[in-house]
């Protein structure tokens, strides 16, 4: 009874005569250089040959396989699975004609056996192989490879762990981890018909009615804070230098960047360097891949080992566009976006990307003092298209769902929402308190790691006497001064009563010290000064304020709580002149009623609208005749109010536009006097030749004309005392 060795040895010569048989010389050439030309293609890369002997054992259902090179000569891969047979023979001798073509549970198209003569190519491959074992993650049998080298190291992959995982260890030890997703795509009819008649698709694809894809995401354990949040870990991105197709094994396709590894039975060249982008086979597939990673994200997303981190693998466009397959990826991805209901929001409801908001503030965490439904009101209202927001829309920020624009509440909003009416109409004074509370842990010591990334100071959450949210800045502790104690009428904004009264219990004493230390006092008028008009002195003043707050500011005066520093930070302040307007205070003269040493208001009141209103002074109750007149102009000088002449030096070049700008009268700065002006003359250079030195007005000075770009606009001309003085 003959073997299956003396049958294969009977085949062996019958197919050797077969192929060697030939009647004229040219037919051995031509299939030498066929040979040639064949293997030169397939087998130049020394680590695509064992990828396709792997690829042979896997398709013949090993489990173990062992690679070794023997006496520095022989490359032998040994494996426990289906032994040659006749068929096989047949396959691996002829060409084009191998026993997988029509087999579908076969990985490859083709199978060859070819001996290599480059032992230490073969070696240094096999090295190489090893530093990368996660590239066998999808082969269909084989769980564990022996490679005898140098040393002896073995691959083993632990499939059917929870949550799909699988481990890839390296002698004994964890390499890598991955979370592993099969699907069966249906084939739709119409690709199967275009399939039937793509003379290039291989034959076992034209009349299969389902097709196999797999996706890799690489994971690793995660770490846990004490809170119990994870820190680092979980699924992760890959790095796009990682990002290599599989045609269960890997291929030397980069170009496209996924999240994932992706394994599927895309039709490459024979050495797998590139894919057929004309093939609508793989144009079918990449249609695909988007939607089944979105479905998996959404799977992923309602695990809670996994939840927020299946964001990670959100897909970015591809390019470049002028690929047919990146544009068929891109469209999906397009749609997608729009119409997959993959984020998870805090009742665990799944949302698309237009009903989700991401809360950059935390707030609409805070039920206990913050009205969700108020929340979503605003900003439906605030909105400048029209929206659909879920009900319960808000979500934590994801730096990979911002990336897809997924809409952000952000503490600019927060801040606007606190101070409209919609959410002011349902905040009561418990959910103030409640705010406060809030505010105060975060801010506080009692919480190191706040989270919070804005300042306190920014944020109105004082609810004054008018139910309004105010900022810390702009409020005070109700006090009895000038009859202001925080009534609804009163033109300052204090603490609602309620809550003050709360603040002032001794449960609440570390608040309201934690208030006070960051700048909430009892209004004083002179921390009125300070914290309100000092910081806004440029803007403060207004017609219907102006003699009220500088009376106030006059009192403090005569208190001497007003020193030198102060008066300099309000040189600023606008006050009323004698025609009702509001000018700098250092840009204002006396009026003639305040009795200046050098009354101008006279000769200049019709030309300049800079005279002080006497108002300030008539106002004032406790007016004593000359006596408070001169602290009224001791007052005003402080503010920089001006009662006479004095020479303002400047060390640089002044045209006539800028004088201008200092409030010269333009009709003083032409080169001819006025005929109207000679008893004002008179009298400004009496006083000039009395009070002023006369050397500060003999100085030389410098002029410049014509020309930009000539020699008098440039180096000027130095003028005489007398041309000056003249």
């Amino acid at each position: 009874m003959a073997t299956k060795e003396t049958s294969l040895r009977q085949c062996i010569d019958e197919l050797s005569a077969k192929n060697t048989d030939y009647k004229f010389p040219e037919q051995a050439i031509n299939q030498a250089e066929s040979l040639k030309s064949l293997s030169s293609d397939l087998y130049s890369d020394n680590i695509r040959f064992i990828y396709e002997v792997i690829q042979n054992a896997d398709d013949a259902q090993a489990k173990y396989i062992t690679l070794t090179i023997l006496e520095d000569k022989y490359f032998i891969i040994a494996h426990d699975g289906k032994a040659f047979d006749e068929k096989d023979l047949h396959g691996i001798c002829g060409v084009n004609h191998g026993t997988k073509k029509k087999d579908l549970d076969k990985t490859g198209y083709k199978a060859y056996a070819i001996l290599l003569n480059n032992v230490g190519e073969i070696n240094s491959a096999l090295n190489q192989l090893i530093q990368q074992p996660y590239m066998f993650l999808f082969l269909r049998n084989i769980c564990r490879m022996t490679f005898l080298t140098q040393s002896i190291d073995t691959i083993s992959i632990d499939r059917n762990l929870s949550h799909g995982l699988k481990n890839v260890n390296v002698n004994k030890e964890i390499n890598s981890q991955w979370i592993i997703k099969r699907l069966e795509l249906d084939i739709p009819d119409d690709m199967l018909e275009k399939l039937s008649k793509d003379t290039k698709a291989p034959e076992k694809l034209r009349f299969i009615k389902k097709a196999e894809m797999f996706f890799a995401a690489k994971y690793k354990p995660s770490i846990h804070n004490a809170n119990g949040e994870v820190i680092s870990g979980g699924i992760e991105k890959l790095r796009e230098q990682d990002s290599v197709l599989f045609s269960f094994l890997p291929t030397k396709i980069f170009e496209y960047k996924f999240p994932v590894l992706i394994n599927a039975n895309f039709l490459t060249n024979v050495n797998r360097e590139q894919i057929h982008t004309d093939s609508v086979w793989n144009q079918w597939l990449f249609d695909k891949i988007s939607g089944e990673i979105f479905q998996w994200i959404k799977e992923l997303v309602k695990n809670n080992k996994f939840h927020f981190q299946a964001y990670r693998l959100i897909p970015s466009k591809l390019n470049p566009e002028n690929n047919i397959l990146t544009k068929r990826f891109n469209d999906s991805f397009a749609r997608c976006i729009n119409h997959c209901n993959f984020i998870r929001n805090r009742k665990n409801q799944l949302l698309r990307v237009n009903e989700v908001i991401m809360d950059l503030t935390a707030m609409s965490k805070q039920s206990s003092f913050i009205n969700i439904t108020s929340m979503r009101e605003y900003i439906i209202k605030n909105e400048e298209t029209s929206s659909q927001y879920a009900n319960d829309p808000f979500i934590d920020y994801d730096l990979n769902l911002n990336q897809i624009g997924v809409e952000k509440f952000t503490w600019d909003q927060c801040i606007n929402m606190f101070k409209s009416d919609i959410f002011l109409k349902t905040h009561s004074i418990e959910e103030n308190k409640r705010m406060i509370e809030y505010f105060y842990i975060k801010y506080s010591k009692i919480d190191t790691n706040d989270g919070m990334d804005i300042d306190i100071q920014q944020i109105p959450f004082l609810l004054d006497q008018n139910y309004r949210l105010q900022l810390i800045k702009d409020i005070y502790f109700p006090a009895n001064t000038m009859g202001d104690n925080g009534t609804n009428d009163s033109e300052y904004i204090f603490v609602n009563k309620t809550i003050f009264a709360w603040l002032n219990e001794k449960a609440q004493k570390g608040i309201k010290q934690w208030l006070k230390g960051l700048g909430v006092d009892e209004r004083t008028d002179l921390t009125y000064l300070h914290k309100t008009i000092i910081p806004n002195v440029a803007s403060y003043i207004t017609r219907e304020n102006a003699i009220k707050t500088i009376k106030m500011l006059f009192i403090l005066f005569q208190k001497n709580a007003i020193t030198k520093k102060e008066f300099d930070q309000l040189k600023m302040l606008k006050l009323l002149t004698t025609c009702g307007t509001l000018v700098l205070a250092e840009q204002c003269f006396f009026c003639d009623q305040y009795k200046p040493r050098l009354q101008l208001e006279e000769y200049l009141k019709k030309k300049e609208d800079k005279f002080l209103s006497f108002d300030y002074v008539t106002s004032h109750n406790s007016r004593k005749e000359n006596d408070d007149l001169t602290e009224w102009r001791r007052f005003f000088i402080g503010l920089g109010v001006q009662e006479d002449l004095h020479p303002v030096v400047l060390h640089r070049k002044l045209t006539s536009y800028e004088a201008a700008r200092y409030e010269f009268c333009d009709e003083y700065l032409s080169t001819t006097s006025p005929d109207d002006t000679y008893e004002f003359a008179k009298f400004f250079w009496s006083d000039v030749v009395k009070n002023i030195k006369p050397e500060v007005l003999t100085q030389k000075i410098k002029v410049y004309w014509g020309h930009s770009d000539k020699r008098g606009a440039i180096e000027g001309t130095l003028l005489d005392d007398a041309d000056y003085i003249s």
